[in-house]
């Protein structure tokens, strides 16, 4: 359980930090010159956490890692349909 502390923090403070960059690029209205935004990579490290937290859950209830790994992405996947409006920010729009 210890280690699954510092691993929340950090999701946390992404998820906070994803949250203002998301903001911040509504307001901002420009485009960075590679095309690609820091909110991409953030949703990509939040996905990375989700997943890894989600694969250590599930290992220590005696399952294989990555059905943790699927469940977090099917979660993380359908928290519009709950209400949960910040996980928007992380889909990739084209």
């Amino acid at each position: 359980m210890r280690k699954l502390v510092p691993v929340v923090c950090i999701l946390g403070l992404i998820l906070l930090a994803q949250s203002s960059l998301a903001a911040e690029a509504t307001q901002a209205d420009s485009t960075t010159p590679h095309g690609l935004s820091p909110g991409v990579l953030i949703g990509i490290a939040v996905m990375l956490v989700l997943a890894k937290l989600g694969g250590e859950v599930f290992e220590r209830l005696g399952q294989p890692a990555v059905l943790g790994e699927l469940t977090s992405g099917i979660v993380l996947g359908n928290l519009a349909l709950v209400g949960f409006e910040r996980a928007e920010a992380l889909r990739l729009t084209t």
